[in-house]
């Protein structure tokens, strides 16, 4: 996938590393997981090709001096966000096993089905939650731009 800021050159195609983990995704956003493997070395072949682009390039995820909206939250509204990332760890990884089994056996992935409507609302909260937190540039550096993940919610 291109990624990079073709106003300035910078757009390349990236070689995505693997679907990550569940717990890739905290309140800390995609800056707290920039050194953690295995995802540090995705994370280090963007930046690696970045600078090949651009020699005064800054690496893009570990730029704590980027906006963010997320930046202090109360204590409440810190347990309502970590709800909203359980919520969301338990759907991903439901659908990242289910993608990863359909693959190995040939069958069509059965993703997770929601219970009730307002579990869907809830979810559709911590999807924009989970965008706000690891979109960095949504135009420029998508989280999908860095890893493999075509199973819903990363696809429609």
């Amino acid at each position: 996938m291109p990624v990079g800021d073709p106003a300035n050159g910078t757009q390349f195609n990236f070689q995505v590393g693997p679907s990550p983990p569940p717990y890739f995704f905290t309140i800390g956003g995609i800056y707290s997981q920039r050194l953690v493997q295995p995802m540090e070395q995705t994370f280090n072949r963007l930046y690696a090709q970045l600078i090949t682009v651009d020699l005064s390039a800054v690496d893009p995820f570990c730029n704590n001096d980027m906006d963010i909206d997320v930046s202090q939250l109360s204590y409440r509204q810190q347990l309502r966000y970590q709800e909203l990332i359980r919520l969301f760890q338990k759907v991903y990884g439901y659908n990242l096993a289910a993608y990863t089994y359909a693959g190995k056996t040939g069958t069509i992935p059965m993703y997770y089905t929601f219970e009730t409507s307002s579990e869907l609302t809830e979810f559709r909260e911590a999807n924009g939650l989970i965008n706000l937190l690891y979109n960095v540039n949504p135009l420029n550096y998508p989280v999908t731009s860095l890893f493999f993940m075509p199973f819903p919610p990363f696809c429609n």
